[in-house]
């Protein structure tokens, strides 16, 4: 099922799956956008598979593992636009094609990834950008966001948002804005259970990007607000250039799986230590995610683990399932990303 390219980059921290993944595990995870497989290859695991109904993910991930394979550290990060946007693009990646299958070739130019950032190729990375290109500037000087962005504490942070970002104007258009999310900034179906104040919840939530987390750390945040990512300050597992030769190594060894996930374990009898379920469970009704979270504890080996981001609906493992209650609380309270209102490290019971 092709649904479009929906996120250029996963929004859960990377390094919170990873850290459950020991050398020869096997994993399972949501592919998404790609980045946490990627990152989950610098632990060493025997197996790694990503699965998606849609195929736009499972092609931009194959796009990424492409670059990992056959570009060095500078032009794989160039061509995915880690770190900006890449001069003469089209001119730069026509001799790197002949490495590459006519069928990737053909998705990567149908979906112009070799004019643009892969990175800013997402729906909802479009929507976040034009928020912050276009309507956080009538509110908040450049100048302010420039100050903010090389804040040398929490305390500076603290002072420059309160002062100079958190006005009626600021509010006023981020309601209007993030109150349109469910229509224009994701899929549909991905909110169809939801019934919060979707600006309400997400005005609070990045209040823990502006205030909770340094800025130098939190490259999600100035992913947000700057569209890339500084190389001399913290950088996700996959973009560090220190893990760029295990992910290069192992990137071709990836599996890929165009399906559900309930259907991928309903009709294999593989076992896996690791098992990353994203915040899928939400675009489910409580029966359907239940039977999801039994199909997890079937399939998850003696002292596995099972991660589960919730977003705005509540579907979380209960029955069969005990909460891993330290790394969760761990795991929550170092987190960088914003965006999800729960994590939960699981067991079976």
């Amino acid at each position: 099922m092709k649904s479009g390219i929906l996120y250029g980059m996963c929004w859960e921290d990377p390094d919170l799956f990873t850290a459950l993944v020991k050398p020869n595990d096997e994993v399972l995870t949501v592919c998404s956008a790609g980045d946490i497989a990627m990152s989950t290859l610098t632990k060493n695991p025997s197996r790694v598979v990503a699965v998606d109904t849609n195929s736009d993910q499972i092609e931009l991930t194959k796009t990424k593992a492409w670059a990992f394979q056959h570009l060095n550290y500078h032009d794989c990060h160039r061509f995915i636009g880690t770190f900006g946007p890449s001069p003469n693009r089209v001119t730069w990646l026509e001799p790197h094609y002949s490495s590459m299958s006519l069928e990737l070739k053909s998705w990567i130019v149908s979906n112009h990834l070799d004019q643009k950032s892969i990175l800013q190729s997402g729906r909802f990375e479009t929507y976040l950008r034009f928020f912050a290109r276009f309507l956080l500037p009538l509110a908040v000087s450049k100048k302010t966001i420039h100050s903010f962005l090389n804040a040398q504490s929490l305390e500076e942070q603290l002072e420059i948002y309160n002062h100079r970002i958190d006005n009626m104007r600021y509010r006023f258009l981020f309601r209007q804005f993030f109150g349109r999310l469910q229509r224009i900034g994701r899929h549909p179906d991905l909110l169809k259970h939801v019934k919060a104040d979707l600006a309400g919840v997400f005005y609070q939530r990045i209040k823990h990007a502006w205030l909770d987390v340094s800025i130098e750390n939190n490259y999600f945040f100035r992913f947000i607000l700057t569209g890339l990512m500084q190389q001399n300050l913290t950088l996700p597992l996959w973009a560090q250039i220190g893990n760029f030769e295990s992910i290069k190594k192992s990137a071709g060894t990836l599996e890929f799986v165009n399906n559900s996930i309930v259907d991928f374990l309903e009709n294999t009898k593989d076992s896996f230590d690791a098992i990353n379920l994203s915040n899928i469970s939400e675009v489910m009704t409580v029966e359907d995610s239940n039977r999801l979270f039994e199909l997890c504890r079937t399939h998850l080996k003696p002292n596995g683990h099972l991660l589960v981001w919730n977003n705005m609906v509540d579907r979380k493992p209960n029955k069969n399932w005990k909460l891993d209650e330290s790394r969760t609380l761990q795991f929550w309270e170092n987190r960088t990303g914003s965006l999800y209102g729960f994590l939960g490290v699981y067991q079976p019971a």
